[in-house]
């Protein structure tokens, strides 16, 4: 992965390009998606944000995933913080410390 950023970090810099963050898309679902329209110059809805399982043609999909049932929740993109012990953050934030930057991620 940190490689392949390396290599393609400067095509993401164009304009023809959008990088959203999950964490941003969880966290600020209706700002990121406001981004993502005025990207792609469509008119803003807030129609697509909310999952009903009855406009999904295969609803089934995510069942080996029991928490894609309920409403998304913010939390679980960072409870990866939680799981992992302090030395193994370093050893990440030392190993991943460009990519972290360039992506807005916190340290």
């Amino acid at each position: 992965m940190l490689e392949n950023d390396e290599r393609i970090g400067p095509y993401l810099e164009r304009p023809s390009f959008l990088t959203l963050r999950y964490e941003d898309l969880v966290c600020r679902p209706e700002d990121t998606m406001e981004r993502l329209h005025g990207f792609l110059g469509c008119d803003r809805s807030t129609r697509y944000l909310p999952y009903d399982p009855r406009d999904d043609r295969y609803p089934d999909r995510w069942s080996w995933v029991p928490e894609a049932s309920g409403p998304i929740d913010p939390s679980h993109a960072f409870k990866w913080k939680a799981q992992l012990g302090s030395s193994d953050l370093e050893r990440i934030t030392g190993m991943a410390g460009g990519f972290i930057d360039r992506h807005g991620y916190d340290r």
